[in-house]
């Protein structure tokens, strides 16, 4: 037996592999500053460009939204629902 297998963890994975089960101890090793520093520099520029295309977009639908037709010759149906028909139709 090895010195770690007062590990919880030890004693299962040897257990696993005494029933003939393939099992590995995955020991997590504190990350490097640096990489931290890039992930979040990563995230923060896609946040950034993200939010720059949305507004993009609603000004560009803002734009959009001007009727370039001419209105004059309709009128507005007074049910709330902004239907328009023409000024001659009863």
């Amino acid at each position: 037996m090895s010195e770690d297998t007062h590990l919880p963890a030890a004693r299962i994975a040897q257990k696993l592999r005494d029933a003939g089960i393939r099992c590995e101890i995955v020991e997590l090793v504190p990350t490097d500053k640096a990489v931290l520093d890039h992930d979040r520099f990563v995230f923060l520029l896609m946040l950034s460009l993200l939010t720059v295309l949305a507004w993009g977009y609603l000004l560009w639908l803002w734009a959009d939204l001007g009727m370039p037709m001419d209105m004059t010759g309709f009128r507005m149906i007074p049910s709330g629902m902004g239907l328009m028909i023409p000024t001659h139709m009863p």
